[in-house]
């Protein structure tokens, strides 16, 4: 899994050295407290509980707990101090 980042003012875009965990199709995504959160997804084989975070001000992933039940093709939203994520 590659990520590019393009920063604010910046007319080019960066390559992200590091990777998430796993690779993962249809995850669901949200933005929570200036991080990319990264909830479930399908990773080849099966379905993924497991979630991730990305920090784009020091551009690394970080394990979060993982979620009780594996899910793909979801939705996320961050609402005040909650992020539901749905499928």
């Amino acid at each position: 899994i590659t990520v590019e980042m393009l920063r604010e003012g910046s007319s080019a875009w960066e390559l992200v050295d590091t990777c998430m965990s796993c690779p993962r199709t249809y995850p669901a995504v949200a933005a929570v407290g200036g991080s990319i959160w990264i909830f479930g997804g399908f990773n080849g084989s099966e379905v993924e509980a497991s979630v991730e975070k990305f920090d784009p001000k020091t551009a690394t992933w970080s394990v979060a707990p993982r979620m009780t039940v594996p899910r793909y093709g979801g939705s996320a939203v961050c609402m005040l101090d909650t992020t539901p994520v749905f499928q």
